[in-house]
């Protein structure tokens, strides 16, 4: 078995989606929605149809119909301060996807990416 200290990697692309990417949910870094100094709700960066676009009866509609306050805010958590459990490691798997040529790595930040699905969303589409 591997120490949980050392990182084992096979294939592993280099990748600068990870650092564009939410590291905490779906989406850029840059895109998400604001509430501006009118009270308006607006859609922030550049990657999206919307983004940039005022949506002056989004609000009210969003706290007419399903309740929500959108003065209520909560502080994204700084990916340095999550704790990351450590892997749960099993070297037949790993010689396996070696024998495979299957990319894989036990890194930290490199699980937390691929454990909610940002490498996998454009597969589904190819299923499809």
């Amino acid at each position: 078995m591997a120490s949980q200290t050392e990182v084992l990697e096979n294939n592993v692309p280099p990748s600068y989606r990870d650092k564009i990417l939410k590291w905490n949910g779906w989406g850029y870094n840059d895109s998400y929605f604001k509430v501006n100094s009118d009270g308006h709700v607006t859609f922030t960066g550049d990657k999206y149809d919307i983004s940039g676009k005022v949506m002056p009866h989004l609000r009210p509609w969003f706290e007419a119909n399903l309740g929500v306050d959108l003065g209520y805010e909560t502080k994204s958590q700084i990916i340095d301060a999550f704790v990351i459990p450590p892997p749960v490691e099993n070297d037949e798997i790993y010689d396996m996807l070696k024998e495979r040529g299957i990319s894989f790595s036990n890194a930290p930040r490199i699980r937390l990416m691929r454990a909610h699905g940002h490498t996998v969303c454009k597969s589904f589409f190819d299923i499809k």
